[in-house]
């Protein structure tokens, strides 16, 4: 019996050929031989990172050194091109700083000449511009903050500036006048505000009673507002020309006594209230002629029935 080789199925990629017949077994694929290393492709090269610089050695001393490409024939090495800075001495301030230096020295010298030879300017909001102030004087908020406050030379309204200057030296800082009371009220528009203070305008003799009504109005939710007699610094200049207190209140209650109606300090602060067209109550202690400028003003008679005239003054001044 003779051998006969058995054709093995092998289909022709081109439809149509007849399919060839191997006269040896079916060989595996062949394996890609491995690269040889002078082909392979290169790595890709990873950024160095920069070493820890260690105190007492240069930055160019401790950074490794670059990477530097292949370069290509007749194309100069970026070595050749473009030489290595030499670090060079570290400079002991900035130029920025010595800038903002010279900047600070000029200033503190402008500022010494403002104080000794120029004027104080302030913004005069009629004129609207930066105006030398004629006739300065110190004067003091009711924060006790210094300030400056003067005329403008162009149209004569008066200007003011904060800040302390040499005339403030001289002078005895007044304590902080604090008005308006910690109470806080709803306005028309939804909003709180602090409760407004009702002035007690009295005289020294008046003290007792003053006092005593103060802290009944305070007992029914009225906030007042009343000199303690507490010593104050004399010749005060406020920077709003009268007191904080006189300036700031919504009202006054004026304390009229027989002898203490022709006190100048009570005229003076009832007068300033008529000009600014604030409301005013009278509140006589004894009968008492009222001066002709108050008249018009409500009066109520405290000798007779205290309470009742307490209920009275408070219904005026809850409206």
């Amino acid at each position: 019996m003779t051998d006969q080789k058995i054709p093995s199925e092998n289909k022709s990629a081109v439809p149509g050929e007849p399919s060839k017949t191997l006269d040896t077994p079916a060989e595996k694929p062949a394996v890609p031989a491995a690269v040889p290393p002078a082909t392979a492709a290169p790595a890709a090269t990873q950024p160095a990172k920069p070493a820890a610089i260690i105190p007492g050695t240069s930055p160019a001393a401790a950074a490794p050194a670059a990477v530097q490409p292949e370069s290509k024939p007749g194309t100069p090495s970026t070595a050749d091109a473009a030489p290595a800075k030499q670090a060079g001495p570290v400079a002991s301030k900035p130029a920025e700083a010595v800038i903002v230096d010279d900047l600070e020295d000029e200033l503190d010298e402008d500022e010494d000449d403002l104080d000794k030879d120029v004027g104080i300017e302030a913004y005069c909001v009629k004129c609207k511009t930066k105006v030398t102030m004629d006739n300065p004087e110190p004067v003091w908020t009711s924060k006790g903050t210094p300030g400056t406050r003067g005329t403008c030379p162009q149209c004569g309204t008066i200007v003011f500036r904060m800040g302390k200057t040499p005339a403030h030296d001289a002078l005895v800082r007044p304590a902080a006048v604090k008005v308006e009371g910690n109470v806080k009220i709803a306005t028309a528009g939804g909003r709180k505000r602090a409760q407004p203070a009702t002035y007690i305008n009295h005289a020294p003799a008046d003290s007792e009673f003053a006092r005593k009504l103060a802290t009944d109005l305070e007992n029914a939710g009225v906030h007042t507002w009343i000199d303690t007699g507490e010593p104050a610094p004399k010749n005060v200049k406020w920077a709003g020309g009268v007191h904080p207190a006189l300036k700031d209140s919504a009202r006054m209650v004026v304390v009229l006594s027989p002898t203490g109606k022709d006190n100048a300090d009570l005229t003076k602060a009832w007068t300033f209230f008529k000009t600014q067209k604030k409301p005013i109550v009278v509140a006589m202690t004894a009968t008492v002629e009222v001066p002709d400028p108050l008249r018009r003003s409500p009066r109520f008679d405290f000798s007779a029935d205290y309470k009742a005239a307490l209920r009275q003054l408070m219904s005026v001044l809850s409206d």
